[in-house]
């Protein structure tokens, strides 16, 4: 696919591998292991092992609230060098991905291939998640691939796709909302098509449930809703104080009903339910600033986590038992080149949408974003735009072409 590009794009993609194989083998550097890659880490040896990851850890959910393809994956290369091999090819493949959804929409040009290449090398987090060990990296190219193949009205293979990206990471159930609307002709094929993924869906819960007993394969609607939902809400209107108090209170409660899965699971989602319908204003309000959060946020916590920065409170203020420090000076630097480039990114994609607004499949593209950051919803944050990144390259370089365009005459 490189061989299609021209001569300023192939100068410009050469900088970009370059940039990233040095980023990643810099991250051989010990750094601090995030929660994620230890439950990966955990439902991998639950797999080699023979045993619960239940076993492993007292953590309510935590055998399954990890779908098992990228624990799969872990436990056949327990150095992991492999499965980051193949998120570095898979990072370097996303400009090549987003340059061939572009020719999908009919709207590639080649004088814009070296800028998809430049805002791609301008998404940092991308060079980190090519070596942490948690499967972002992959959805995000599995993710282009789905968006092609939907495209090309190859709804069978899209499919597949996305039983795989499922099979990675439950919140890509939102795949089965998104109809092609610019396909309207093809209604039946597509339903028929979305069976596969209800299958996997089907299969996935049965798995769980002959390893632990429980059908979820996901704790959005459990622990995520009590541990971030509820308690942002909580903190929004009575304060960081009284909910701390008031999830201190409930913890006891919440040891003692772990021995009656479905008596602490009506207990979670009923806290957390009762708390949104008393402040609906709040949470849609949460909700979307969380959506906002994940489109601005610079990515401070993951450079930390990478460059190994000294630990302070998280983005979101919520869970991470970290005191507020003063920022050394170059984070600040880091926090406000990001940040420009983030606001110059979200510029040229709201251009890209608006000038191509009669274009049905980019509004489409469109609208898979935001499905996909409602998903998301209040714990958003940078790293959860890894999976998205390459359909907003594709629109932002529409936007920055007509950009361009408008200024060369």
């Amino acid at each position: 696919m490189v061989a299609i590009l021209n001569r300023k794009s192939r100068i410009a993609y050469f900088i970009y591998v370059i940039i990233a194989v040095i980023i990643w083998i810099l991250g051989f550097n010990e750094m601090p292991e995030i929660l994620d890659v230890s439950e990966y880490k955990l439902y991998s040896k639950s797999l080699t092992d023979g045993m619960s990851v239940f076993k492993l850890s007292d953590r309510w959910m935590e055998d399954s609230r990890r779908t098992p393809i990228y624990p799969i994956l872990i436990s056949f290369n327990n150095n992991f060098y492999i499965i980051r091999l193949l998120q570095l090819f898979s990072w370097l493949a996303y400009p090549l991905i987003s340059n061939q959804i572009l020719k999908k929409l009919s709207l590639h040009d080649v004088s814009i291939e070296h800028w998809v290449i430049v805002l791609t090398s301008l998404f940092p987090l991308g060079y980190y998640y090519s070596f942490i060990t948690i499967p972002d990296i992959f959805t995000g190219i599995l993710l282009g691939l789905w968006i092609i193949k939907t495209l090309d009205k190859k709804f069978f293979i899209a499919s597949v796709i996305s039983a795989v990206l499922i099979g990675l990471k439950p919140i890509f159930i939102f795949t089965v909302l998104l109809f092609p609307f610019f396909a309207i002709t093809d209604i039946k094929k597509w339903i028929l098509s979305q069976f596969i993924v209800v299958f996997t869906i089907t299969f996935l819960m049965f798995w769980n449930f002959s390893r632990t007993n429980r059908f979820e394969i996901s704790s959005v609607s459990t622990t995520n809703l009590y541990d971030y939902n509820r308690k942002l809400v909580l903190r929004f209107e009575l304060g960081t104080e009284t909910t701390d108090s008031i999830y201190k209170a409930e913890k006891d409660l919440i040891q003692r009903k772990k021995l009656n899965e479905i008596q602490l699971k009506k207990f979670l989602r009923q806290q957390s339910v009762n708390t949104i319908l008393e402040y609906p204003l709040t949470y849609l309000f949460i909700h979307f600033k969380g959506m906002f959060a994940t489109i601005i946020d610079p990515g401070r916590f993951d450079a930390m986590v990478y460059w190994g920065w000294k630990r302070s409170r998280g983005f979101l203020d919520v869970n991470d038992g970290h005191q507020q420090s003063n920022l050394p000076w170059f984070q600040w630097i880091y926090i406000a080149a990001f940040l420009a480039i983030n606001i110059i990114r979200g510029i040229v994609f709201s251009l890209g949408i608006w000038r191509n607004r009669q274009n049905l499949k980019v509004l489409w593209l469109c609208f898979l974003i935001i499905t996909y950051l409602f998903f998301i919803g209040p714990v958003g944050s940078a790293r959860y735009l890894i999976p998205i990144i390459i359909p907003i390259i594709s629109i932002s370089v529409l936007g920055l072409r007509n950009s361009l365009l408008a200024n060369s005459k």
